[in-house]
């Protein structure tokens, strides 16, 4: 009876390791998506820029982009992630980055998403407040199999911010012109005021020149 206890014993765990096993198999097949990602000004890459990655209440992870501006990221799959992208002295920009409605067969695939990003230098004349929000989102499509940016979303985000720009830049120059309009007109009063006191000289020293002139010839006629 305890060799048959025993037997039974021994079957039951060994069925148990195999069912961990085949479970720690299976979830190593399952890839994360790599990141590549590229930060630049204009055409200078920007090394020393900040990379955060946001998702959900978890603690934020952070990589220092390296000398020739690039960052890798591995993101899990069915989560929503947020990457914001910063430099000192530059203006923050932030991507939403969704790696659900992934199918479970296409899990076991290695995927991948490379870009490049630009962040521009911040001027206290012009606001950004519009790239608060994401200036783009990453979405997976599944008609590619692919990840993509979600093209309706990118193109609304991108057209608001460059109707936003305009504005400002419009703005900027009408304040331009009205303080050239100012300056103007400032100049204008200075050079009328200088010809009405070289003008006001004139002729103070015209009444003085006959004063003095009437002065000399009564003096003349008081001496004969």
């Amino acid at each position: 009876m305890p060799t048959q206890l025993n037997t039974a014993n021994l079957k039951l765990f060994c069925l148990c390791i195999i069912l961990l096993l085949a479970s720690a198999v299976q979830s190593q097949d399952y890839y994360s998506i790599e990141v590549i990602g590229y930060v630049k000004n204009d055409t200078r890459k920007l090394k020393g820029s900040v990379i955060t990655l946001y998702s959900g209440s978890k603690q934020p992870d952070t990589v220092i982009v390296t000398p020739d501006g690039k960052f890798i990221l591995n993101l899990d799959f069915d989560k929503e992630y947020t990457i914001e992208l910063a430099k000192e002295g530059f203006v923050s920009k932030k991507i939403d980055f969704s790696t659900k409605n992934v199918p479970e067969k296409d899990k076991k695939e290695p995927f991948g998403f490379e870009f490049e990003i630009a962040l521009f230098e911040q001027m206290e004349e012009v606001s950004t407040s519009v790239l608060k929000k994401p200036v783009a989102r990453v979405i997976y499509n599944p008609k590619k199999r692919i990840f993509d940016y979600d093209d309706i979303y990118t193109e609304k985000q991108q057209l608001k911010f460059h109707n936003e720009i305009q504005q400002q830049l419009k703005n900027l120059k009408r304040d331009l012109q009205n303080e050239i309009s100012k300056k103007d007109s400032l100049m204008r009063e200075i050079a009328h005021i200088k010809t009405e006191a070289e003008k006001h000289a004139k002729q103070i020293v015209e009444s003085a020149t006959q004063q003095a002139d009437s002065i000399l010839i009564t003096a003349r006629l008081s001496s004969n």
